[in-house]
């Protein structure tokens, strides 16, 4: 009985230690690890401590500046992170040699000196009467004391060096740079002054390539597909006939020479607002290709408005044909992109602020911006490449801007005001042609840039968007468009 009993307790005690085994193994991996980490942080603190506090600051204030440098090449160039990590790195040790100092770069320390008098003599002027010219000649006596030092033309120098370094590197070893066989473009907005050059631009660079056009008013995609039977079999088409009017090397509604070139084919009808229009020349298009080798969504319309009263019908109106409109074309195209296809959505960098008397545009562009971002995470497994443009003010010719304003908007004299401003920016903006030339970069590359900044103003509020607060950012579009107090503000961009 007790042998028994005594056998019974030891399977028992052996039965817990196997179950208690495993917790016990974990226990002491924990522990190692824990013991691994605080060794580590302690050869982290010798370290800190052998360094010192100064020597932290500089290795921290390099990395900072390889990274602005890198990120800056990014945006210029494009290409792969690592490369333009490798470009910075590579141009922190040459600005260091004597090639920093060389004729060649010259011009950014005269910039410097031009800089550091011109701000002398601005904070010379501040009488520092109050404490906002006090603050003002504060902030002014450190840019110059920083620009002043070398250090800021040293960045410069390492950002002009890493982006020449970057683009050899992309040109010599850098797929993307590489022309892609391109058959079949969509190209939503053919009819306004920037939708034309996009698609001559487009049939230059892609000349084997079908490129569509869609406006609001086009040729029936459907009737252009369709064929004639006759009447009682007279005039109806022989074999041949059908079979060069379903080639699918030949456009839609197309024109021949009698050499068979295609002298021109009409734009198709697409309007944005109905889904059925969409749907219809989309299949059209799959029909006689059977696929989309690029889509861009370039269509698009400015409403003038008011923020705090705009009627319905127009925010509907604004938001279907620059948002949802675009939203719908992807959603009936996806299921026929061939493999590594384009998606191009012609944003605007109105999307980064609330621009008055536009706000709707804004709103449009915004939700576009957003869209394209979620979208592109969604995609990239798929290969689809999808990029932004998000161009600033643009000189397009008179009448192919669409502007819609809403009723009684050039009664209100504010808001005509501000309307007059940027008409007149758009009259002196940057030339369209960079659109196309973005776009056309962004079908070659086998890794476009996720997003493309046209124009000096584009650069400018994207600059501010990152480095100004919210309150400063409306200041001064408030002063720049001169909208009520801020209308004789005396700081203008």
């Amino acid at each position: 009985m007790v042998d028994a009993t005594r056998a019974k307790l030891r399977g028992v005690k052996d039965a817990s230690m196997k179950r208690a085994k495993p917790a016990i193994e974990r226990a002491r991996t924990t522990t190692k690890r824990a013991v691994e980490m605080v060794k580590t942080l302690d050869v982290g603190a010798r370290a800190r401590r052998a360094l010192g506090a100064d020597a932290r600051v500089a290795i921290g204030y390099c990395v900072v500046g390889m990274l602005a440098a890198a990120a800056t090449a990014r945006g210029v160039v494009g290409g792969s992170a690592k490369m333009n990590a490798l470009a910075a790195a590579l141009a922190r040790c040459v600005v260091e040699t004597k090639i920093g100092a060389h004729r060649g770069l010259a011009f950014v320390d005269r910039y410097f000196v031009v800089l550091v008098k011109h701000l002398s003599e601005r904070a010379g002027a501040l009488r520092t009467t109050s404490t906002s010219e006090a603050k003002a000649k504060a902030m002014l006596d450190v840019i110059i004391a920083f620009a002043s030092s070398g250090a800021a033309a040293m960045h410069v120098k390492m950002i002009l060096i890493t982006i020449a370094f970057s683009a050899i590197a992309r040109v010599v070893f850098d797929r993307s740079t590489r022309r892609r066989e391109v058959k079949v473009v969509l190209v939503t907005g053919g009819s306004g002054g920037l939708g034309s050059l996009l698609l001559e631009g487009i049939r230059t660079e892609f000349p084997n390539a079908i490129v569509y056009g869609t406006s609001r008013a086009g040729a029936s995609s459907k009737k252009l597909g369709r064929q004639s039977s006759g009447f009682f079999g007279i005039g109806t088409p022989s074999k041949e006939e059908i079979a060069k009017k379903n080639d699918p090397s030949v456009p839609l509604g197309a024109e021949l020479d009698n050499e068979e070139n295609v002298v021109s084919h009409p734009l198709l009808t697409m309007d944005l607002t109905k889904e059925d229009s969409i749907a219809q020349c989309i299949a059209s298009i799959v029909e006689r290709h059977g696929k989309i080798d690029v889509l861009i969504n370039n269509a698009g319309v400015c409403l003038c408005s008011w923020a705090k009263q705009t009627p319905r019908d127009d925010a509907e109106m604004i938001m279907q044909t620059n948002f949802l409109g675009a939203v719908s074309v992807i959603r009936h195209a996806m299921p026929h992109l061939s493999q590594g296809a384009n998606i191009i959505n012609v944003g605007s960098i109105a999307g980064r602020i609330g621009i008055p008397f536009q706000s709707m545009y804004s709103a449009s562009k915004a939700a576009l911006m957003v869209y394209t971002d979620a979208l592109r995470m969604e995609t990239k497994g798929s290969g689809v490449r999808v990029s932004l443009i998000e161009p600033g003010d643009l000189r397009l010719q008179k009448g192919a801007a669409s502007v819609v304003k809403s009723s009684g908007f050039e009664s209100d004299p504010v808001a005509d005001r501000a309307e007059k401003i940027m008409r007149a920016e758009e009259a002196a903006g940057t030339n369209p042609i960079k659109v196309v030339k973005a776009v056309v970069s962004a079908i070659k590359s086998s890794a476009p840039k996720n997003r493309y900044y046209i124009g000096p103003d584009a650069w400018l509020v994207e600059a501010l968007s990152r480095a100004c607060s919210y309150s400063a950012r409306e200041y001064f579009l408030a002063s720049h468009y001169r909208v009520p107090p801020r209308d004789r503000a005396w700081i203008r961009v």
